[in-house]
């Protein structure tokens, strides 16, 4: 597999404990210390590092989070090709959320590492740290709580139109019908008809409902993503919003699209996560321009679900038969 098709190994060459001299650039123009102390804490499809600042500071931090961009295609149903995860993609994602009433970390600086262990070219953002009671994995707000923060930010992202906003570089739908025509536009790129047909079929049962204005969604509302605390001005089990983070998977497009679980929506989406996983295993199947075409990711984990994926959209109707994947990997012009 090609090294870029495989990014998580890669940044495993990432060093632990070191802060890109691009950074340490960019920090410096803002007045900020310098940077005492870096530790990576997270690898996943991104690295993330503490940054603790010694001496004085004309911003006054002490702490802040790094975050190196390692996957330009993420591992959820809405992407585009053509608008990969960047700094700018996320930094434009946390200005629009802040307009829509969202508290997300401070942006402090953004830019490109020309070089990072085996990887060129790594964009990186700069957040302010948030002091939050929720420790991934280990402490979250109660299920209650939680839901109730989540479904707030939902109303606040729905409620902020973004029709003739400029959204660039974000990845946008303007509606379900440019969104799967993108995917069957996919589909085709791969000689996969049977999904091209499926996705024509699909379309027809939106025809008859209502559109919606695009907006910003977030495509990972999970406890670990929404940090939370103990509301001190509430009552005794009332938690409260600190921050929003991880934007990198950001989409302008019909909510619905994302998060209604009724049909037709829920069979759409695992349409389009066969379509992403099928696209991405031939196109790296055939080598060359074809493979050097797909965005630096982790193509392992992004198609690990495929089976499910595959045998649940059998089971929806909205494909009589499939083309086994290995017979279309196999026909590689």
């Amino acid at each position: 597999m090609a090294a870029h098709l495989d990014i998580i190994i890669a940044m495993e060459s990432f060093p632990t404990d070191r802060c890109p001299a691009e950074v340490m650039a960019a920090l410096g123009t803002l007045g900020l210390a310098e940077v005492e102390r870096c530790c990576l804490i997270k690898l996943s499809f991104h690295a993330t590092y503490i940054l603790e600042f010694g001496g004085q500071s004309r911003a006054l931090r002490t702490r802040a989070i790094l975050q190196l961009v390692g996957s330009e295609l993420g591992d959820k149903p809405l992407f585009r090709l053509d608008r990969p995860i960047s700094a700018l993609s996320i930094e434009k994602a946390t200005i629009l959320a802040k307009e829509a009433g969202i508290r997300v970390p401070d942006v402090i600086a953004s830019g490109m590492v020309s070089s990072w262990g085996e990887i060129r070219n790594v964009p990186f953002v700069v957040y302010e740290f948030i002091e939050t009671e929720t420790v991934e994995d280990v402490v979250c707000a109660p299920a209650g709580e939680l839901h109730r923060i989540i479904d707030g930010i939902r109303e606040s992202l729905a409620a902020r139109p973004l029709t003739r906003i400029d959204t660039e570089p974000i990845q946008r739908f303007n509606d379900v019908f440019e969104f799967i025509a993108y995917f069957s536009s996919l589909a085709r790129d791969v000689n996969d008809m049977d999904l091209v047909l499926a996705l024509h079929k699909i379309a027809q049962d939106f025809s008859d409902i209502e559109p919606k204005e695009p907006v910003l969604i977030h495509q990972d509302l999970n406890d670990g993503n929404t940090l939370c605390s103990k509301d001190p001005g509430g009552s005794s089990d009332s938690w409260q919003l600190d921050a929003l983070i991880d934007w990198e998977g950001a989409v302008v497009a019909d909510p619905r699209l994302v998060w209604d679980t009724d049909e037709p929506w829920s069979t759409l989406r695992l349409l389009c996560l066969v379509v992403r996983d099928r696209w991405l295993t031939i196109m790296a199947s055939r080598g060359g321009v074809a493979a050097a075409s797909i965005p630096r990711c982790s193509m392992v984990e992004i198609v690990e679900d495929y089976d499910q994926h595959f045998q649940q959209l059998l089971a929806s109707g909205y494909v009589g038969s499939l083309t086994p994947l290995n017979e279309l990997v196999g026909n590689r012009r």
